[in-house]
């Protein structure tokens, strides 16, 4: 199973465990997903797995309401439509990517509610959001620990880290893999990005 939709699948499986019974109305969770836009290939089918994890946890005598909404891949969408739901829903969930999440879990923490973030791995949305965030997947620092040690095992002491600094995601992901690949005793001979000018010349350099 695809990673997102995994994670899609566990965080419904906790929300709906933990609040249903405990409601004195059936609960709703707003279901965020990016069903448009550069994140629409992991929104699409996150979205689908939401909806199949919430009809195997509702049932007779079991009330569960999922209210789905498209933050498009657009934290101008996200943080508005995420205001709105956050005034009935229960508890918010989903979000694929960091720049989206903050937006959405904020509007949450603002009125103590509980949003569980199900794609993004960014470490610190939870404290950057508020009270009341949680990110369900292993975070970047966490997975960076373990690439550096799998490269170091496999590959040796020295390393070029290649990353694209456009991306929030892979800027910081390069410097939790830097930080953990130097604690190992291992050395990083260069940053580079592959879009700037004289990449080949530079990683050529670095070599």
């Amino acid at each position: 199973m695809h990673a997102p939709t995994s994670r899609t699948l566990a965080t419904f499986g906790l929300l709906g465990s933990s609040l249903v019974g405990c409601a004195a109305k059936p609960p709703a969770i707003a279901s965020f997903h990016d069903l448009e836009g550069s994140q629409s290939s992991l929104g699409i089918p996150a979205s689908r797995v939401a909806a199949i994890a919430a009809e195997d946890l509702a049932g007779p005598g079991v009330p569960l309401k999922v209210e789905p909404y498209d933050s498009r891949s657009a934290p101008r969408v996200s943080r508005p439509l995420a205001a709105q739901a956050a005034i009935s829903a229960t508890v918010g969930a989903g979000k694929p990517d960091s720049a989206v999440a903050l937006g959405g879990a904020q509007e949450f923490a603002r009125r103590q509610k509980v949003f569980m973030i199900a794609g993004a791995t960014d470490p610190s949305l939870p404290e950057r959001c508020g009270p009341g965030t949680y990110l369900v997947p292993f975070g970047d620092d966490a997975q960076a620990v373990a690439a550096a040690d799998l490269v170091r095992k496999r590959f040796g002491t020295k390393v070029i880290v290649v990353a694209d600094m456009r991306s929030d995601y892979t800027r910081v992901l390069a410097g939790y893999f830097e930080n953990a690949f130097r604690v190992n005793g291992g050395t990083v001979m260069a940053r580079l990005d592959p879009t700037m000018t004289g990449f080949a010349e530079s990683f050529a350099d670095a070599s």
